[in-house]
């Protein structure tokens, strides 16, 4: 029946709508039981159940309910507001725009070897560093958008390429599952990848080096602002202060 696309609309809205990944997928998932059922192309809950587990596995099995978790374990953290010593952290040992910037970059390393799954790290540590940006830096929008640009470097970026320089990833094990399979006469090791993979050593050291630095500039339309354009919010409290003394 033709009204069988209206789970589809309803998931393209609750997207447009800013809702989470994982509540977009059920109410697809649900709305596409409630009309089945009504259109007779559901035979029972069972049945239905069973279409489920064969999209799952037809679809990768245990990624895509992993997946599913680590979107929901993100979303807890962040309303049980887990993280909050690790921003308070950034921010105290953070003395300009560029040292926070970078310790944002650190958190999402640290995240990616602690979670050792780089979509755990973009769902925990992304909304972490965003909100260190904008809770605690001030500037014009457009200098705010390009910082939270560098953020999204660093989910994606640090979450790929960092993940190939962790041993105990599972990017590391899916890598090693391969060649292992590909050339099964020598028994290959974590650091047997990690140690020649240039392009994660230099991806990953010249973002944190180059943010931290400021050698961003030579590269285009990649720079950060420098200050005064974008300043800490702390620097500003304290530059008032002084002044008033």
């Amino acid at each position: 029946p033709t009204y069988m696309i209206i789970p589809l609309i309803l998931v393209l809205i609750a997207a447009f709508r800013g809702l989470t990944t994982l509540l977009c997928l059920f109410i697809g998932i649900f709305a596409a039981y409630i009309l089945g059922m009504f259109a007779g192309t559901v035979e029972s809950t069972g049945a239905f159940l069973n279409l489920l587990y064969s999209g799952f596995e037809g679809a990768g099995s245990w990624v895509i309910v992993m997946m599913m978790w680590v979107a929901a374990f993100g979303g807890i953290m962040k309303l049980m507001d887990a993280f909050r010593p690790l921003s308070n952290i950034v921010v105290a040992v953070s003395k300009n725009v560029r040292q926070l910037m970078f310790c944002n970059g650190v958190l999402s390393i640290l995240g990616n070897a602690g979670l050792a799954d780089e979509m755990a790290q973009i769902v925990t540590m992304g909304p972490i560093i965003r909100e260190i940006v904008e809770k605690n830096v001030e500037g014009s929008p457009e200098d705010i958008e390009t910082l939270r640009l560098r953020n999204a470097t660093f989910s994606d970026a640090l979450g790929v390429f960092g993940s190939q320089l962790i041993p105990w990833h599972v990017y590391i094990g899916f890598y090693l599952g391969i060649a292992q399979a590909v050339y099964p006469l020598y028994k290959f090791t974590a650091m047997d990848i990690i140690k020649f993979n240039f392009l994660a050593l230099i991806a990953v050291s010249t973002i944190l080096i180059a943010t931290l630095t400021g050698l961003d500039r030579f590269i285009p339309r990649f720079g950060l602002p420098s200050e005064p354009k974008v300043r800490l919010k702390k620097a500003t409290v304290e530059n008032c202060v002084a002044e008033k003394a």
